[in-house]
């Protein structure tokens, strides 16, 4: 059998080796081990036991450092022990591939005596440390002497002195049992194209200076410059379909999923290029699953995990905790109890009939399983066995969804496999209990991104190859896709200058920074040097929306090229009309939306959008009198818009716990009468508790600053809500007092922050957390139509009760006069509460009557920016004292703009 071997060949090579006929076989390191393990009859090593090798160090340091505490690792592993002993473990190995026998001698440099006597105290480990490749190299490196000849040839891609030592060594033992090694003759340089010219360049000596190569712009090197990889490769794939003869080999570094997009996009055959990414939802969950483990819990990452296309949590339920995550942050307050509640009883009622996708009894358990279960200080240990149940949870999930999905979901298998890989490696930590950090390192230590092909290679696929070193004999077409700097940008040696000499003084020689760059420097010219009639380089300026930089020949062909105008092409300026049918180019002609007119105009059932509504709030009422266009589309053609799952801004998180926490002080009894010790004793005795609920931001690390802050001015501002009523001589009467009453023909509804009562007086107080100018605006323009509105609803026909603002982040009450609160801030001092609001409630009468009067003629107004001025015209004769003031810009948090043609 003759072997073609290569460090690049675990990938598929170009051009194309039928391995089919009997005699011929493709080897990388990976492939040529696992051949030579079947062959001379050795276990097989798992692939993917790497996890399990480095846990077994880890302990084995550990135990190390007890009797040896200053070792120079000791520091290091304080701080992360996993990557101390990943990072010894790959030192151990390089040396056993290298031949080092691990003897301890007089004068063994420091670090090389630590992992000699490591070395020792694994063989007298139980059971020795798993087997890795570098152990079932040198198995084989022993046993491939005593078997007869197990090919008769082997064909060697790079030169011998490139390779890795452990390579180097393998081959050796090879060539003495009697195979035939052949390494690759050099490429030479034929013809006098572009491409010949500037292959005899890279080839020359180079030590002296090159002759400069004049590109001639042959067609025969060709440089596609663009902005970005997706307009690069919609444009190639056209090229592809118009040119139906044109059919090259490709170089495709890494996953490059536009490529494949485009491909299907233009009907061509897919290539069934691999994707990997660590934001596969599959691989989320996996490092999003422990936060249920802790307490406080992270509300960022319980809406990452309940917001994931694929979770462990069915779908409605998983909408319902994101929706009360993103508003009140935090586990089990009344909203969430109520909702939740809700959800599972509407469910039961609905699974009889089959009307709700989510099962009822799964649900229940899912719910129980992530929510109910018991959590840890985040500042402390959590039991192995709770984070081992997590883990096994998600791999039998993973399992069982591809099960149920009767399909090879890869995903799903490669998150079952993590899983299992996971709390295998949490079985084997000696550790019964584990920090937070420890588990997030075990996790890291598993987490990766598989491979997945998403689309399968079609039939009549462009042949390629991800890496430029499988490139390995003569190809006449190449396209060198996303040609720009992927490669490892620099190579440290891992080791001292003495301890080099020392090793090479042993006899022993070390793969050395050198050696790898010039391997790195070799591959990276495969595809240009084996390339005979075209080589076309793809280079865009962004990758994946990411800014990329040149690839590294590119300094060599700005610097050995005269002409270089003569390769390049682009987009938009063309080029490649020269030698094919220029792929096809279609303009989109943009249509503006046009600009806002003054009215929509209702042409049939204008009727019924004046009717009145059985249920009214203030909102509605306030849409309808200034923008009516909001009014009918939020309120009549139910146009809302969703919710955005993310936590609330800090602004509006602060603002909710404010009126949460005022609400729970103001409803304990006779709160009136307390003292400021007691009021700030309350609010202490339920901090703790509230934000847990509906607050667990404010708990999480780093943010008790904020926490400190935020309590401190909630107190204060507390008594002096306290200290304002105490003083007005008020009783509280009520919170969240439910009102409602008519409005013209409308039946009106509302919810009073605080009601107070003071013998026959009430006074309504509306709790704001800040916005003082914006209040003290409306009260000074006599636009306060809320507290107008729940006054006359409390009232009735008894007379107004006071209104006012508390603005909870000044501390300050915002009042028309001082009637109800002689240490409020009075904006009118002089004015006469009952007068004035009779004079409101006459103009918001009025045009409610104005605005339902224009509805049921079909009008309904569109008042911004662009419309006031002929809005203005259009009302010439309007009784405008007799109404409210109208406003002349766009209205705030406008969901609608595109619809009345206010965004172009």
């Amino acid at each position: 059998m003759i072997v073609t071997f290569g460090m690049t060949l675990d990938d598929a090579p170009l051009p194309a080796i039928s391995t089919n006929q009997s005699g011929q076989a493709i080897f990388g390191p990976q492939g040529l081990v696992r051949y030579l393990e079947t062959v001379l009859g050795l276990p097989d090593i798992p692939k993917d036991n790497e996890y399990l090798r480095i846990e077994q160090y880890r302990q084995q340091l550990g135990h190390y450092l007890r009797s040896a505490p200053d070792a120079f690792f000791s520091a290091s592993f304080q701080t992360d022990p996993f990557a101390v002993a990943t990072d010894l473990l790959g030192r151990r190995d390089e040396l056993m591939m290298a031949g080092w026998d691990f003897e301890r001698r007089p004068g063994m440099p420091e670090r090389l005596k630590c992992i000699a006597e490591l070395e020792a105290r694994l063989k007298g480990f139980s059971g020795g440390l798993v087997t890795g490749f570098a152990d079932q190299l040198i198995e084989i490196i022993v046993q491939v002497g005593k078997v007869e000849q197990v090919f008769e040839k082997l064909v060697c891609h790079e030169p011998k002195e490139l390779l890795p030592t452990g390579i180097q060594r393998l081959l050796e033992a090879l060539r003495r049992q009697g195979v035939e090694l052949v390494w690759n003759a050099p490429t030479q340089a034929v013809g006098d194209s572009d491409l010949a010219r500037l292959q005899s360049s890279l080839l020359s000596n180079p030590k002296t200076k090159p002759e400069p190569v004049r590109l001639k712009g042959d067609g025969s090197l060709l440089l596609l410059q663009g902005k970005r990889d997706t307009d690069l490769a919609a444009y190639f794939a056209s090229l592809l379909r118009q040119n139906e003869n044109y059919r090259p080999a490709m170089v495709v570094p890494g996953q490059c999923q536009a490529l494949e997009h485009a491909m299907s996009q233009e009907g061509l055959p897919e290539l069934g290029l691999l994707s990997a990414s660590l934001a596969r939802p599959t691989l989320q969950v996996l490092k999003l699953a422990t936060v249920f483990l802790w307490e406080p819990i992270d509300p960022y990452k319980v809406m990452e995990f309940v917001s994931l296309a694929v979770k462990p949590l069915e779908r409605g339920l998983a909408n319902k905790i994101a929706l009360l995550m993103a508003e009140r942050p935090g586990l089990f307050g009344e909203k969430w109890s109520s909702t939740i509640a809700a959800y599972f009883n509407t469910l039961e009622e609905e699974a009889s009939g089959g009307l709700n996708e989510d099962d009822p009894v799964r649900a229940g358990q899912q719910y129980k399983f992530w929510f109910k279960r018991a959590r840890f200080p985040i500042s402390g240990r959590v039991p192995k066995s709770e984070a081992i149940e997590v883990f096994d949870y998600l791999a039998n999930w993973a399992q069982a969804y591809t099960e149920g999905e009767s399909s090879s979901n890869t995903s799903f298998l490669v998150l079952a496999e993590q899983a299992r890989r996971i709390s295998a490696l949490l079985y084997a930590l000696p550790e019964e209990q584990l920090t937070a950090l420890e588990l997030e390192r075990v996790v890291r230590t598993i987490y990766e991104p598989a491979p997945v092909q998403l689309n399968r290679r079609a039939q009549g696929f462009l042949r390629y190859t991800n890496r430029v070193g499988s490139v390995i004999g003569p190809v006449s077409d190449l396209v060198w896709w996303n040609f720009a700097q992927a490669e490892k940008a620099y190579f440290f040696s891992r080791w001292y200058e003495p301890e080099r000499q020392y090793l090479a003084n042993e006899g022993i020689t070390l793969t050395g920074p050198e050696q790898e760059n010039a391997l790195q420097l070799w591959h990276r010219l495969r595809p240009l040097l084996h390339a005979t009639d075209r080589v076309m380089l793809v280079a865009p300026e962004h990758i994946n929306g990411q800014e990329v930089n040149p690839h590294p020949l590119m300094g060599d062909l700005e610097a050995r090229c005269e002409g270089l105008e003569q390769i390049v092409c682009t987009l938009e300026e063309g080029g490649l009309e020269r030698w094919f049918t220029p792929a096809s180019w279609t303009s989109l002609q943009v249509n503006g939306l046009g600009r806002p007119v003054p009215f929509i105009h209702i042409i049939k059932g204008a009727e019924q959008l004046a009717k009145p509504e059985e249920k009214t709030s203030y909102s509605s009422l306030s849409d309808l009198f200034y923008y009516p266009h909001k009014w009918l589309f939020r309120y009549k053609a139910d146009l809302r818009p969703s919710a955005l799952l993310s936590i609330v801004d800090e602004r509006a998180l602060q603002g909710n716990l404010a009126h949460r926490f005022f609400e729970e002080l103001l409803k304990q009894e006779s709160v009136h009468r307390w003292t400021q010790e007691q009021v700030v004793r309350y609010l202490q005795s339920i901090e703790q508790e509230l934000l847990k609920k509906e607050g667990t931001v404010m708990l999480m690390y780093g943010r008790e600053p904020e926490r400190v802050r935020f309590m401190e001015l909630i107190k204060r501002s507390a008594w002096n809500l306290v200290r304002h009523i105490q003083e007005g001589g008020w009783a509280i009467a009520a919170t969240e007092q439910a009102l409602d009453g008519r409005f013209g023909s409308a039946h009106l509804k509302g919810y009073a922050d605080l009601v107070l009562r003071r013998g026959e007086e009430y006074c309504i107080l509306d709790l704001k957390w800040s916005g003082r100018r914006y209040r003290e605006t409306l009260l000074r323009n006599e636009e306060d139509l809320q507290l107008v509105l729940y006054a006359r609803m409390l009232g009735q026909d008894k007379g107004w009760p006071h209104t006012a603002f508390y603005i909870i982040n000044k501390g300050v009450i915002l009042a028309r006069n001082n009637q109800a609160f002689k240490a409020a801030e009075a904006i009118m001092p002089d004015a006469d509460t009952g007068e004035v609001n009779e004079r409101i409630w006459g103009r918001m009468i009025k045009t409610y009557n104005w605005r339902m009067a224009q509805i049921q003629n079909g009008q309904v107004e569109i008042r911004c920016e662009e419309t006031a001025a002929g809005l203005e015209a259009h009302y010439e004769d309007a009784p405008w004292l007799e109404m409210l003031e109208m406003k002349a810009e766009n209205a705030a948090f406008d969901d609608y703009q595109v619809l009345i043609n206010l965004c172009d």
